[in-house]
């Protein structure tokens, strides 16, 4: 009998969770482990867009924002392309928005 594996989240708690296994021909599907905890939070931050260059304080914003994008231990950040201002009203649009461009994140 198999005993499930014991994991460490980055912030050193103790987890257990099925072992993946590959299908032995048994028939049914391979476990999975399910990554899910407090550790393992998404986060995405966004800066207000910058002035356009060359025009006066206070004229034209760009739809260039700096971002961060956090995900348990791990943080990317770069500049995403969105509408120049961003309204709450705005958010189901900009979370695909954000997880498209997430790639170009370092």
């Amino acid at each position: 009998q198999k005993q499930p594996l014991r994991r460490r989240s980055a912030d050193g708690r103790r987890g257990t969770g099925p072992t993946p296994s590959s299908s032995g021909g048994s028939g049914s599907p391979p476990r999975t482990t399910n990554l899910a905890s407090d550790s393992y939070v998404q986060t995405y931050v966004i800066l207000q867009s910058h002035d356009e260059p060359g025009s006066p304080t206070g004229g034209a914003k760009t739809p260039h924002h700096d971002a961060l994008f956090r995900f348990g231990s791990w943080c990317y950040s770069g500049s995403v392309q969105l509408t120049p201002e961003l309204e709450l009203g705005d958010l189901p649009h900009i979370i695909p928005a954000l997880r498209m461009q997430q790639a170009r994140l370092d």
